[in-house]
């Protein structure tokens, strides 16, 4: 994963997978057709997955952590 400036939040990571050009390329096109984000979309995935996967305990130790750098800002 490669850290990312997005909002500048440091807890923000890039994701990068490989995928056939020529299929990416036609979701674009009809996602965008249909007024949709494929970067909302897979974000949507990777929350999917997060909740499915990781613990409780190591979930709310995440959220306990985000809340104290919250605070520091």
């Amino acid at each position: 994963m490669k850290e990312t400036s997005k909002k500048n939040d440091s807890r923000f990571a890039a994701v990068t997978v490989n995928y056939d050009s020529e299929r990416l390329s036609a979701l674009y096109k009809y996602m965008g057709d249909k007024n949709m984000c494929l970067e909302n979309e897979i974000v949507d995935v990777i929350e999917h997955l997060y909740e499915r996967y990781v613990p409780p305990s190591v979930k709310q130790y995440i959220d306990f952590r985000a809340m104290g750098n919250m605070d520091n800002q």
